[in-house]
């Protein structure tokens, strides 16, 4: 809002707010207004005039306020400016003004209202009482809104955000798809495994429809992809654990894969069998680990992906 005289209205009926009179709208209208609104408590404060860098401290106030009332009475130039510098930074602004006719066609449409202010003791509270509704009816509707617009560069925000919702819808089933895939190929090499196991120590082993191959090159091909994938909204920073897990289980896989091979080789190894064992025997006691954990984490990864639209988390 203004901080010095303004004057509003068509040519033939004029009228002038002095600097006084705005600091009175913003103590005893606007403030008094936001701070009576009940469903939530919001402290109102006015950006001071301070000297030096003045714009700087406005622009402070801009970006870290969750919630703007800009006053148009008068077009202001500076005033008009700080509104484009907020619309850019984020959502949150409610415009308000005396004279609705002489606002911008292109922000009569989001979250606007008009206001009359009178000094005149029989008409004061009536108006104030108008004002303040009206107030709590848009503070209201911005508190209700999910897909907040307040600007015509938050509509264009909001194109954007839906092309990266998208992305980001396509970029969770490829991280869906990269753990279903890994977590067939470890099952295999578990059920691999166990069949190994039983065969080292001279058992019948479980019907099982697999070649008794170890396959960690399965493996590594679907971790460099989940690597190398160029995500564009996946951060790396909730699949650390799932990282030691695929990094740990392909060592174990790996070793059971040469160690098998080597006594293939030559089966007079009695110290490499009993190494191969109790790798056997460790591997079926991360089996029971990782069938009760990949996919609460696998889920849990995913589930914590969020986007941030521009000035509300969703």
């Amino acid at each position: 809002m203004p901080f010095s005289a303004t004057e509003h209205g068509p040519d033939d009926h004029r009228r002038k707010i002095t600097e006084a009179q705005w600091s009175h709208i913003y103590e005893h209208w606007i403030k008094r207004a936001i701070e009576s609104f009940q469903p939530e408590k919001i402290v109102c404060k006015r950006s001071p005039a301070k000297p030096g860098n003045f714009v700087k401290g406005i622009v402070a106030d801009l970006d870290s306020s969750g919630l703007v009332i800009a006053d148009l009475t008068g077009a202001k130039p500076n005033v008009y400016y700080e509104l484009g510098i907020r619309h850019a930074l984020r959502v949150g602004t409610i415009i308000i003004t005396q004279h609705f006719d002489a606002l911008p066609s292109d922000l009569r449409g989001y979250f606007v209202f008009e206001y009359s202010y009178s000094e005149k003791d029989y008409e004061y509270e009536e108006y104030y009482a108008k004002f303040e509704k009206k107030m709590h009816e848009t503070l209201q509707a911005w508190s209700d809104t999910d897909d907040p617009s307040d600007s015509p560069v938050s509509d264009f925000l909001g194109m954007i955000h839906q092309r990266v919702e998208k992305e980001l819808v396509q970029e969770k089933e490829e991280l869906k798809n990269i753990f279903a895939k890994l977590k067939e190929h470890f099952t295999h090499n578990f059920e691999v495994s166990e069949a190994i196991l039983a065969i080292m120590k001279h058992e019948a082993p479980k019907d099982c429809e697999r070649l008794f191959v170890v396959d960690v090159f399965a493996i590594d091909t679907v971790y460099l992809h989940l690597v190398g994938y160029n995500w564009k909204h996946i951060k790396g920073d909730g699949l650390e654990m799932l990282e030691k897990i695929i990094v740990y289980q392909r060592r174990l896989f790996n070793e059971v894969s040469v160690t098998w091979n080597a006594l293939h080789g030559n089966p007079e190894q009695p110290r490499l069998a009993r190494y191969l064992i109790n790798m056997l025997e460790e591997l079926n006691k991360e089996k029971q680990r990782f069938d009760e954990q990949w996919d609460v984490l696998t889920k849990g990864a995913i589930e914590t992906i969020k986007l941030v639209k521009h000035g509300k988390q969703t």
